[in-house]
């Protein structure tokens, strides 16, 4: 047998001795029955290795129940979409999107406990920036343009797509944020982690949120934002590596531990690679590429605190 088959069969050995050892652990539901076949991240196991074909799970969807999930906190009377994938154990389905986390009864589809978590603002803008910051890459749209300002057209840099005499103001555009969504928005939610042994269900947010909750009663636990939580990359950084971040992923979780990406497409500098990379400074002073968070993060799971974070050069 070749080493690509040992390890094929050793991994799903090792799936099939997680499910048995969860069938045997679980001995209780809040629902009305017990879940046969728990999945309770997003790549079915709390280290995301994801199940083997031949595990017993069912192939063929059935329908047992339909309902609508609670109201966007920022529309009232219209149901939350799903924003995510769904993960299920103990009797309860949890599902996440648009503002909103909730529990559901496995077997019948009723609400067992509904939160929100709309959008608020967990970042600063650095005080000490300049007010020249974007004269040369004007932003517009999420991205850059590469249009440049400058008081005479003669002195258009070489580099520029084009150039402009038209002033812009660069209060008017977040250095650290290029998508801000506005106070109480329903914005995405990631999909969560169930660590069923210590009842927590865990999830990362839009305005760069990552959040503990009681499984059973929805109750918070933690919630921390790390991209300025210390340890974070946030602490006295020079103004043009501010950072903030989205967290889109389901995070992982082993031995206490809860280990959770980030990322940020923030403006991109003119002819720089690395769109996801570490900040960079450009030709001169006044040339920016602005910072992102960038980060892989491990977690405390009993209080959020970082362990530690691995800031990356670049992502894909």
């Amino acid at each position: 047998m070749d080493k690509k088959s040992l390890a094929s069969l050793f991994n799903s050995f090792i799936v099939l001795l997680v499910l048995i050892m969860m069938l045997v652990i679980t001995d209780f539901a809040l629902g009305d029955g017990v879940t046969t076949y728990p999945w309770p991240s997003f790549r079915h196991d709390l280290l995301n290795t994801a199940a083997a074909p031949d595990s017993g799970y069912p192939t063929v969807n059935t329908a047992l129940w339909s309902v609508n999930r609670s109201d966007r906190p920022d529309q009232p009377g219209t149901p939350a979409a799903a924003g995510g994938p769904l993960v299920v154990d103990q009797g309860m389905v949890f599902t996440t999107g648009r503002g909103i986390v909730q529990a559901n009864d496995q077997f019948t589809g009723n609400l067992l406990w509904s939160r929100a978590f709309p959008w608020k603002v967990t970042y600063e803008e650095p005080a000490d920036a300049p007010t020249d910051w974007c004269y040369n890459d004007i932003i517009k749209s999420l991205s850059n343009t590469g249009k440049c300002y400058v008081e005479n057209m003669d002195d258009c840099p070489s580099w520029c797509f084009e150039c402009t005499t038209e002033k812009p103001d660069c209060s008017e555009t977040s250095l650290v944020n290029p998508l801000p969504l506005g106070e109480g928005f329903a914005q995405f939610i990631a999909g969560p982690t169930l660590d069923t042994e210590n009842n927590n269900i865990i999830f990362g947010t839009f305005d760069g949120r990552v959040i503990s909750l009681n499984m059973n009663t929805g109750e918070t636990n933690w919630e921390r934002t790390p991209h300025k939580d210390p340890g974070g990359p946030n602490f006295d950084p020079p103004w043009y590596d501010y950072r903030f971040a989205w967290h889109l992923s389901p995070p992982s979780i082993d031995n206490g531990k809860v280990v959770i990406g980030s990322f940020l497409p923030s403006f991109y500098y003119i002819f720089r690679g690395l769109p996801f990379g570490t900040p960079r400074i450009g030709f001169e002073y006044n040339n920016y590429w602005i910072g992102r968070d960038g980060s892989f993060y491990c977690l405390d799971e009993n209080n959020g605190d970082i362990i530690w974070r691995a800031a990356l050069l670049a992502t894909g």
